[in-house]
């Protein structure tokens, strides 16, 4: 019955989770025809992913303090319409501006999803469970940003691009009815009071000055950002500087995606042995690996498609690795408003990842070396967040 439950729970939380990352990339292989369409710039059409990005990580700072005073379920519902109004105003757009509106409305609901998917887990499981699922729920949320566009390539070449958003439309409305019908509340005691301002901001001030909570959230936070950052430069790369066909830049996008599968793997097994902050020294090595060698290649003029896709492999295992156990790390002591801890470490996460996206957008993608350069120093980062926070006080983080 327990395993029943455990699968019942973690499969509608990948399901929500894989609306929010669909969203987020599924139109960019419709970039141009969106950008004809509608008689705009295609530098005006990269800016829907940073609307929807914006909204859907402040979004999250509501829909924590939300849930934890009405519960989950009508958190996660009332996400899912928002989502489906603004994606059925993009569906119609017939401006550049309304569509903006209806990617940024989009953000605006499924940041209850952002929220949700840490927060359910953090409700139902502890311990290895928690570690187990949030490794599970992690491969969703690295898999199905990069699987979409590939799905929306052959939607929008076979129909066009509006049949994208109606695609996500539906997909959303599947995804609402099995939530309405399977999910059950998991908040145990919905403190139906209003939270007062001031409790909401003592809250946020704990976790901020909770030196361990701000070590896992920057280390999950930048190591995830350079996955995204490949996902925004890896099409220039491949199709407009190496001049690769569609058909093999799609294979090239999802090429280091097996790495990732490996990380959380080990994520996994290794727990069963070592603590969390220990196993994190490996998915560190990993991320220096899987950097350093892009940048040494880069460096001595190798451009090519196994430069990039070879260290990137290294690399996505070690956003595989700090995934989970970052956000496990992050959400062990803050149990009692798990609600808000899950939507803080969500709306994180998602807000650096498009402030590093807009980054890497600004620089010049005529070869890897600045791609490389980012990802050395998100890497850097991690380090530093490891060691003055995690390493130091890895005491009190046993699972």
């Amino acid at each position: 019955m327990q395993n029943v439950r455990f699968g019942r729970y973690l499969f509608l939380v990948i399901i929500l989770a894989a609306v929010g990352q669909f969203a987020n990339t599924i139109f960019v292989p419709a970039s141009s025809l969106i950008a004809n369409s509608l008689h705009t710039r295609p530098t005006h059409v990269q800016s829907l992913m940073a609307a929807y990005l914006l909204s859907y990580g402040a979004s999250q700072f509501f829909y924590g303090p939300f849930a934890d005073r009405y519960g989950r379920r009508p958190t996660i519902l009332l996400g899912l319409l928002i989502f489906a109004i603004g994606t059925i105003i993009a569906t119609f757009a017939l401006n550049i501006q309304t569509l903006l509106l209806g990617c940024f409305v989009q953000g605006l609901g499924i940041g209850s999803a952002g929220a949700m998917i840490r927060t359910v887990m953090r409700d139902l499981f502890t311990g290895k469970e928690l570690l187990k699922a949030n490794s599970i729920m992690s491969a969703t949320l690295v898999i199905a940003p990069i699987i979409a566009p590939l799905i929306g390539g052959l939607i929008a070449t076979l129909i066009g691009w509006r049949a994208v958003f109606a695609f996500l439309l539906a997909f959303s409305a599947v995804v609402f009815a099995l939530q309405f019908k399977f999910f059950a509340e998991t908040h145990p005691a919905p403190d139906n009071a209003p939270t007062p301002f001031n409790a909401l901001i003592r809250q946020y001030k704990s976790m901020l000055c909770h030196r361990q909570f701000i070590g896992y959230i920057t280390c999950l936070t930048v190591s995830i950002a350079g996955i995204t950052v490949f996902e925004a430069s890896a099409g220039v790369l491949f199709a407009s500087t190496l001049h690769y066909s569609p058909n093999t830049v799609s294979l090239l996008f999802i090429a280091p995606l097996p790495g990732y599968f490996i990380g959380s793997y080990l994520a996994t097994h290794l727990n069963h042995r070592h603590s969390i902050p220990h196993i994190m020294k490996t998915g560190i090595s990993a991320l220096i690996l899987g950097s350093v060698s892009m940048l040494a290649l880069a460096h001595f003029g190798y451009f090519n498609a196994y430069a990039i896709v070879i260290p990137m492999f290294f690399y996505f295992i070690g956003a595989g690795l700090m995934f989970p156990l970052a956000t496990t790390g992050a959400l062990i002591p803050f149990g009692h408003i798990a609600g808000a801890a899950g939507a803080f470490i969500g709306a994180i996460q998602n807000l650096g990842s498009g402030v590093f996206t807009t980054l890497s957008a600004l620089i010049p993608q005529n070869n890897a070396e600045p791609l490389a350069i980012l990802l050395c120093m998100l890497t850097l980062i991690t380090i530093t967040a490891y060691y003055s926070c995690i390493a130091s006080h890895q005491e009190t983080t046993e699972i």
